[in-house]
């Protein structure tokens, strides 16, 4: 998961934190959804857009070659 760090553009100080946001991204993935962006609006509130988990290539089994 990257991690991004917060640069706040106002003066006023933030209603939440970092770490707020991280735990609410893994809570999320803890669910089996796969967080696809987040939004932070002015006022505070934070947004997670989720759909479900993509399987990729990484995560498929290895395929039996015989």
């Amino acid at each position: 998961m990257i991690r991004r760090k917060f640069i706040p553009t106002n003066k006023k100080k933030a209603r939440f934190t970092v770490e707020d946001i991280v735990r609410a991204i893994e809570s999320v993935e803890a669910t089996g959804l796969e967080v696809l962006s987040v939004e932070i609006t002015p006022t505070g509130t934070i947004k997670i857009a989720t759909g479900p988990r993509q399987k990729r290539v990484a995560d498929a089994p290895p395929s039996k070659t015989e």
